[in-house]
């Protein structure tokens, strides 16, 4: 499993000492593709950490990827089959009983609240709603006092800080009309854990995330994909909601541990025959 890159190499070197061995590489991240700068990434020191997965990853017999957008790029260094399996979570979509009030529309933001989290980007979508908004919070992180006191100049904020319980996380979706992905501009994500909580209750999202997510939100009308300049139609994000059947499509379909297993039990059987 890596990053990191140096791990590949020493695999490649292990699988030289010993052929016989079955060896499956998944790549959960990609370093220093996913690094949030604008540094050319290309340019030496990135190079030589890239060329470390680049220049050792074809030793594998079978390649492992975490989203589409990172087998795109991979398909370029590895010359053999790749197996997307999607992080998952446990059990079938959550059948949600929606108790949001008709007056104002209430959003959900679940996750680490962190620096690669665009809280300017996020009050520039809710200024942008014609009714008020209500906005509830699951999550901590270095920036969470930042990340709230911007936001509550644009709507009201409900923290509720971390939260485990399946059964109180749903208690706060079936109060939401759509959940927030939104991130840095530059960043190097298909698919993030957050979205696949929204998927599994049933709520459409307003997302700026390419790749992966961007592609699931067009296919299965999972919610809003935005720009710098898109229109935030409420009505619509509402009738997602209310008619969110595709989305639990979209979560049974791809999202399940069930899913997961499967794909891999597949990537492990043919390495085997």
């Amino acid at each position: 499993m890596a990053p990191a890159n140096s791990l590949i190499r020493e695999a490649n070197l292990y699988k030289m000492s010993h052929p016989e061995t079955k060896l499956i590489i998944d790549i959960i991240d990609m370093w220093p593709e996913s690094l949030p700068i604008s540094i050319d990434k290309n340019l030496f020191p990135f190079s030589l950490w890239k060329n470390l997965r680049k220049n050792n990853i074809g030793c594998c017999n079978a390649l492992v990827c975490e989203c589409d957008l990172y087998k795109e790029t991979l398909s370029g260094e590895y010359a053999g089959k790749i197996t997307t399996i999607h992080w998952a979570r446990e059990g079938d979509a959550v059948l949600t009983n929606p108790s949001y009030p008709s007056d104002e529309f209430a959003l959900c933001y679940i996750g680490s609240i962190n620096h690669i989290i665009d809280v300017e980007k996020i009050a520039s979508v809710i200024a942008k709603i014609s009714i008020p908004v209500k906005l509830h919070v699951i999550g901590e992180g270095e920036s969470t006092e930042h990340f709230l006191n911007v936001l509550k100049k644009y709507c009201e904020v409900i923290y509720h800080g971390p939260i485990r319980d399946e059964e109180k996380k749903k208690e706060i979706f079936d109060q939401c009309h759509a959940g927030i992905n939104i991130y840095r501009e530059g960043l190097y994500i298909g698919l993030t854990v957050k979205c696949i909580d929204y998927f599994k209750h049933g709520l459409p999202i307003i997302n700026n995330i390419k790749g992966d997510t961007w592609n699931f939100v067009n296919e299965y009308d999972a919610g809003i994909n935005i720009g710098n300049d898109t229109e935030i139609r409420v009505e619509k994000l509402i009738s997602q909601r209310e008619n969110n059947l595709k989305i639990y499509e979209l979560y049974n379909e791809n999202l399940t541990k069930d899913v997961f297993c499967e794909k891999a039990k597949k990537v492990i059987g043919e390495v085997m025959k």
